[in-house]
């Protein structure tokens, strides 16, 4: 598994009158490791994952636009070994100058860049040239650019420190993208923050790492209120009780064990409501309680098992959901002792039978709902709005 530092590249600070002005060493702050005054985070950044993290990087990227601080990136990061050295590096770095100032750095100086510094820092190193990111042609161009240098496994840091302002939002998409189509693990996210750095001290380093595990909230809460996924929820949840808790009830639920699913939902509850104070958890404790007091309706009642029905109606779970259907049909007859609508009973029953065991029925209305996804959907939605007529007349009745 090999680890990738990508990092972005921006302009550099320039006065009114166009002349640059040159960049200020600063020190940044790592937990409890402040590194030396540098120009470039970059460089502290290298020095934190070698020192402190033991993790020196097998693969540097470095991404920039033809008018990004490559000279500057040089003379930062390129200590001269030798007289040779030395005169080599200032002749790159005299050459990149007016490329840098007319915007006009090629394909051909970053290789010259390129190779002084994968020379100095011993390790490989890639230099793309990347559009201002201004449409969304171009933002996608540098995705592709990121995705480009990751491969399948690796760990990935990501530096957003420099660069224009909007990058660090395309680098967050990239990650989301890396840790999905590479299988990537993005171990960090750093922004050495400059412009939080008080009169005196270092400049504080960000990490925004939980960002990622915030994205995959919001996609495991979103597949939960869409069609009750409690597995979903198993990627995210940190606690052990509950986590094992959430597991089981989503085994039972996918078993179609509508009664011990209750049961389960409710120590699911328990459990949720015992964990410790958690940042993102805590945003979405009243959506999961909400869904897991749906599941917990099946122990229940009959209108707890078609609200879990509905759920897997809404996630184009039509098997389920005609499965459900039975379950709450003959929970229903159970508990009150009656016998609903011959009729309709059969009409639900056979659409399960025909689901479930894949069998072709001559029954006209089964063929209609095999039609299409929309006769479908509108057949099982009326049989869902049947049986919840029946149930609630039975409860308005003295």
């Amino acid at each position: 598994m090999a680890t990738t530092l990508l990092s972005f590249l921006g302009r550099g600070p320039y006065a009114p009158d166009g002349k640059r002005k040159p960049y200020l060493k600063t020190q940044y702050q790592f937990d409890s490791w402040t590194s030396p005054e540098v120009t470039f985070f970059l460089h502290a950044a290298l020095d934190w994952l070698r020192g402190r993290r033991g993790m020196t990087p097998d693969r540097l990227v470095v991404l920039g636009t033809s008018g990004s601080m490559w000279d500057e990136l040089v003379l930062a990061l390129c200590t001269a070994q030798s007289n040779e050295d030395r005169r080599r590096i200032d002749e790159l770095c005299l050459h990149l100058l007016s490329r840098v100032d007319e915007q006009k750095t090629g394909h051909d100086d970053l290789d010259q860049v390129q190779k002084e510094l994968a020379h100095v820092l011993k390790i490989d190193v890639h230099t793309e040239l990347i559009p201002n990111g201004r449409t969304q042609e171009e933002q996608a161009q540098i995705l592709k650019a990121l995705q480009r240098h990751v491969r399948d496994g690796d760990r990935v840091i990501l530096d957003v420190t420099h660069g224009f302002r909007h990058q660090p939002m395309l680098a967050l998409g990239a990650a989301v993208l890396l840790a999905r189509l590479r299988n990537a693990k993005i171990e960090e996210i750093l922004y050495g923050a400059n412009d939080m750095r008080a009169a005196s001290g270092p400049a504080p380093v960000v990490f925004l790492r939980w960002l990622l595990d915030l994205l995959e909230w919001a996609d495991s809460i979103g597949q939960l209120r869409a069609g009750g996924r409690l597995r979903s929820l198993t990627r995210v949840v940190q606690d052990g009780k509950l986590q094992k808790a959430l597991a089981d009830t989503a085994f039972l639920l996918a078993t179609n064990q509508v009664h011990q699913a209750g049961v389960a939902a409710k120590k699911c509850q328990l459990a949720l409501a015992q964990v410790d104070p958690d940042p993102v958890l805590d945003l979405t404790r009243d959506a999961i309680d909400a869904i897991l007091a749906e599941v917990a309706g099946c122990q229940r009642d009959a209108q707890g098992i078609l609200n879990v029905a509905r759920t897997a109606l809404r996630e184009q779970d039509y098997v389920r959901t005609s499965i459900l259907l039975v379950a709450a049909l003959e929970k229903y007859e159970e508990r009150e002792g009656v016998s609903l609508d011959p009729e309709r009973v059969r009409e639900i029953r056979n659409l399960r039978n025909s689901l479930a065991h894949a069998s072709p029925r001559s029954d006209t209305a089964i063929k209609q709902a095999l039609d299409s996804r929309r006769e479908m959907e509108q057949t099982l939605q009326s049989q869902l709005d049947w049986l919840e007529t029946q149930v609630n007349l039975k409860k308005e009745q003295p």
